[in-house]
């Protein structure tokens, strides 16, 4: 009997941690015309389904090197911030140089400098489940 009893156990437990959902926040896709691109994500403290993470990255200009695809768009464009999740909050900056320049953001769209070069954005969001910290580069043309 109490063989049987450690077997049940054993695939309960085996059971229960196969499981168990590995927690991540949502992407954030920014698009602009026909372009989007999805940004990387970095530093966040997620909870859900009663688990916690936190995470931690380095700043926005270096981890932007691992977005999947150039993101070009032209002077004054729009850009546009789709979220698989609805946010709380959103605060956008660009990184510029040894600045952080604070971006207006009106219902999750703000405007591409009037000026050429690549252009480092970050997005902090506050979702009800945690604060997430988006990273993406724009390589604004004529």
């Amino acid at each position: 009997m109490k063989k049987y009893l450690i077997i049940i156990t054993a695939v309960f437990l085996l059971l229960t941690a196969c499981t168990q959902e590995n927690i991540e926040p949502p992407e954030l896709v920014v698009g602009s015309g026909n372009n989007q691109v999805t940004a990387v994500t970095g530093t966040y403290g997620w909870s859900e389904n009663s688990q916690n993470i936190e995470a931690d990255s380095d700043t926005p200009p270096n981890i932007v090197k691992f977005q999947e695809d150039d993101f070009i768009v032209s002077q004054g464009d729009t850009l546009n911030l789709v979220f698989k999740k609805v946010p709380n909050d959103v605060k956008v900056s660009i990184w510029k140089n040894n600045e952080i320049l604070q971006q207006e953001l009106m219902d999750n769209k703000l405007t591409v400098p009037d000026e050429t070069g690549n252009f480092v954005y970050e997005a902090v969001v506050d979702y009800d489940q945690g604060t997430v910290h988006y990273a993406f580069e724009v390589d604004v043309e004529d």
